[in-house]
């Protein structure tokens, strides 16, 4: 007995061995697991997690509450629920996903999603994980693993970004390009202004640089693929091309090398760049600055004198003003007849607009600057620069300027002022103040004209020098200053009466000026002496009275 007992006890003994080494192997294999699972994790850098939903015990690695954007020591609210820590806008699909596996109807719970961290920022993570049920589907235990991926995400979402401009960019910069071989023919063509453009098109077959470019610019195109061909190096150049649909457009041409062939041949791309807009808009500003800066250059010329120096003199010169030899100047007045113009729309900013063209047309006008002097348009004229029919004849160009300006313009009365033929920068300065006061003279003019020689002034001249101006307004006072207030008081036009009595030989002719009776005249000649209490048969008087309204007609006095 002693015996079998001995040898169960070995037995149960070599039994407990086998057992405790079969745990033991297990125990090892375990660890290992652990091991691979804890480096995995680590090398991944995610948090795992092992929840015993029955025992309510919680397993994590420090990952995962670094992921939650917490400490190791700190507490967390275990996520029973991942919606309480989703963005809004992946709510709704993440607890739809969880709540179709917590019902046993999917393998895995996976999803992409913004967690809310501590400090109530988001971060893109990415959750894999597993429940195990109950025979009820009720879960008893949930395992699984979460990843920061908020990094790739961005990344991604720059990259997509990325994408979309440089898509946008590379159709935005040409409005044809195109691959071509060192041969000329056409590999590819990826055209992005069909529509306005017809070499753009697509075309089947081979096609070289001449069937799609029109032929006069296609020689020089391949000249520079040639070329780049050769140096492997980027050529850029600017080229004019006459297309029947749409006339002549201006392109930047950018060809660059590429590093594969087509049947053993070396290939270029190639886009086509229209600028003709862009080159009309900065051609417009050059114009619009070189006009605004030759205006104020030739205003300081005519009234600072003091400052002219020969550095401006040549700036002048190099801008085409010249001084030397013979030349005159006009001034232009313009007003609008039509006062619909201002009362339906028409502004101040409109004129301005209007004078600026008319100085831009004038300026085409060969032996012709113009200018903007103050509310007029200044006009130097160069006699020898002049076309032939004007060397001759001032009046002449004048004229033809006014009818060249209402051509445009109908609405627009033009008064031009000519000065006397001088030389040199002094008499240009004395030109032009003639033409200006030759301007302002056209409301006193007999005929009211619109074009006036300094020359035909006559006895105005003398009045309408600065000097004399301030004294005027007394002489006109004291001269015909009651007759102007017996108009504005009666409503009568005595002044105008006086003035075709002055300029006609006798009262009949007045009479058949005014159209009026002979004796309406008689009276009003009587009227008028009575209320000036002069007699107007002297010629002094006469004398004294025409000065008068001319300078009254002048609006000289203030």
């Amino acid at each position: 007995m002693l015996r079998k007992r001995q040898s169960r006890l070995l037995n149960r003994i070599r039994a407990l061995q086998n057992e405790l080494s079969k745990i033991t192997r297990m125990q090892k294999a375990y660890e290992q697991e652990s091991c691979r699972l804890q480096t995995i994790a680590e090398i991944t850098k995610a948090g795992i997690w092992d929840w015993d939903v029955v025992n309510q015990v919680f397993y994590h690695n420090s990952r995962w509450k670094e992921i939650f954007g917490y400490e190791s020591h700190e507490q967390i609210v275990i996520p029973d629920d991942w919606s309480i820590y989703c963005h809004p806008a992946e709510k709704e699909s993440l607890q739809r996903i969880q709540e179709e596996h917590l019902q046993g109807n999917t393998d895995f719970f996976k999803m992409d999603f913004r967690l809310k961290q501590r400090d109530h920022s988001y971060r893109w993570v990415r959750v894999c994980s597993r429940a195990f049920f109950y025979q009820h589907k009720q879960p008893v235990r949930w395992i699984g693993a979460i990843v920061d991926i908020h990094d790739s995400k961005m990344r991604e979402k720059w990259t997509k970004e990325r994408k979309s401009l440089l898509k946008d960019f590379v159709s935005a910069i040409s409005d044809a390009g195109y691959i071509f071989d060192e041969s000329g023919n056409c590999v590819e063509n990826f055209s992005n202004r069909k529509e306005r453009l017809p070499f753009c098109e697509s075309r089947e077959g081979d096609k070289t640089i001449f069937d799609i470019i029109p032929s006069a610019q296609a020689k020089q195109i391949y000249e520079n693929i040639s070329r780049v061909i050769a140096t492997q190096t980027t050529g850029r150049f600017t080229l004019n091309i006459n297309l029947p649909a749409v006339g002549r457009r201006t392109f930047i041409i950018r060809i660059t090398p590429m590093d594969y062939q087509t049947g053993g041949k070396k290939t270029v791309a190639m886009i086509l760049l229209d600028v003709t807009e862009q080159e009309k808009s900065r051609y417009m500003l050059q114009v619009a600055y070189e006009a605004r800066r030759r205006s104020e250059l030739l205003n300081e010329f005519l009234y600072e004198e003091h400052s002219v120096t020969e550095e401006k003199m040549v700036h002048a010169s190099n801008m085409g003003l010249e001084f030397t030899g013979f030349l005159f100047c006009l001034v232009i007045t313009i007003e609008v007849q039509n006062k619909d113009f201002l009362n339906h729309g028409g502004t101040y900013i409109d004129i301005q607009a209007i004078k600026d063209e008319i100085i831009d047309d004038l300026q085409g006008i060969n032996g012709c600057t113009t200018w903007r002097n103050r509310n007029q348009i200044g006009v130097l004229c160069r006699i020898t620069a002049l076309d032939q029919p004007f060397v001759n004849s001032t009046m002449e160009l004048a004229q033809y300027i006014k009818q060249r300006i209402g051509d445009h313009h109908e609405d627009l009365r033009v008064t031009i002022g000519v000065g006397e033929i001088h030389n040199g920068l002094a008499g240009f300065r004395e030109s032009f103040q003639q033409a200006l006061e030759a301007n302002m003279a056209s409301s006193c003019v007999e005929g009211n004209g619109e074009i006036i020689h300094y020359k035909d002034l006559g006895i105005l001249q003398l009045f309408l020098d600065q000097g004399t101006r301030s004294r005027t307004a007394a002489f006109v006072r004291d001269t015909i200053g009651k007759l102007i207030k017996y108009d504005t008081d009666k409503g009568t036009d005595y002044l105008t009466t006086l003035e075709m009595i002055l300029q006609s030989q006798s009262l009949k002719e007045t009479a058949n000026r005014l159209f009026l009776h002979h004796n309406t005249v008689v009276f009003r000649k009587h009227r008028i002496e009575a209320i000036l209490g002069v007699s107007i048969s002297h010629f002094e008087t006469k004398l004294t009275l025409a000065t008068a309204i001319k300078l009254y007609r002048l609006n000289l006095p203030k």
